[in-house]
């Protein structure tokens, strides 16, 4: 056994996993089988924006409104459980939290044989929130993306000023409140992105980067995230 296993294996004795669902005995991700298998999973999905769908096609609005980014890979939808846990990730601090959502989201995008992109931007937080919450989200949801498909992580998007929080506004509202939020401070010219984040919902705040990027002359952008909202009153199988 190599130094690094004999680290390892010293670290699951002392720290044993734990599942972030029920609390049992977890795997190396704090995540047992019988809560990964059960987790509501975004299999059926429109094919540009992963909203949830029966069969799987694009939804109406990306049929006649085709969005700036290419694609949308999500593979949780927000229900339960994973509402509570990145509600509890990004508002109660839990760090544990995101890197296992992080961890299921990098081996989703590993299971596509398909190019990756060439760098991961997330999604930036205002200076100002940013130090109120200690941390990123988007950020800390990169780190288990860096590791497993050795993308880089580039911070090349900045927030210009601090937006009100999106919860709770209608769709038009939530645009009206990014509308020149962002702006790029790097070179993209040419480059394939994933823009990366917790949750989409209307999608405003990464159609709003994928519109700077892809001004600042990005080839292709991409949209990672660890869930995807479906329709008010769409359940589970609906």
């Amino acid at each position: 056994m190599s130094f690094g296993q004999h680290c390892e294996a010293l670290k699951g004795w002392l720290f044993p996993a734990t599942c972030i669902v029920c609390g049992g005995a977890g795997t190396f991700r704090d995540l047992c089988r019988g809560c990964a298998i059960v987790l509501p999973w975004n299999q059926d999905c429109c094919e540009r924006c992963a909203l949830p769908l029966p069969d799987g096609s694009l939804c109406g609005i990306c049929a006649t409104h085709p969005p700036h980014w290419d694609r949308v890979r999500s593979p949780l939808v927000y229900e339960f459980p994973v509402d509570s846990l990145l509600r509890q990730f990004k508002f109660a601090g839990r760090l544990s939290h995101g890197r296992v959502l992080g961890e299921l989201l990098a081996e989703w995008i590993a299971s596509f044989d398909e190019p990756l992109p060439d760098m991961l931007i997330p999604v930036p937080l205002h200076w100002q929130r940013q130090l109120k919450r200690r941390f990123n989200q988007a950020e800390e949801i990169t780190r288990p993306l860096h590791r497993r498909l050795k993308i880089p992580v580039a911070n090349l998007c900045r927030r210009r000023y601090p937006t009100p929080q999106q919860s709770g506004l209608s769709g038009r509202e939530r645009r009206r409140n990014l509308r020149d939020a962002f702006v790029m401070r790097g070179n993209v010219t040419g480059a394939h992105i994933a823009v990366v984040d917790d949750v989409m919902t209307t999608g405003s705040t990464v159609t709003e980067i994928s519109r700077v990027l892809l001004r600042a002359g990005a080839a292709r952008v991409e949209v990672w995230t660890v869930a995807r909202v479906p329709k008010p009153g769409m359940g589970r199988g609906h």
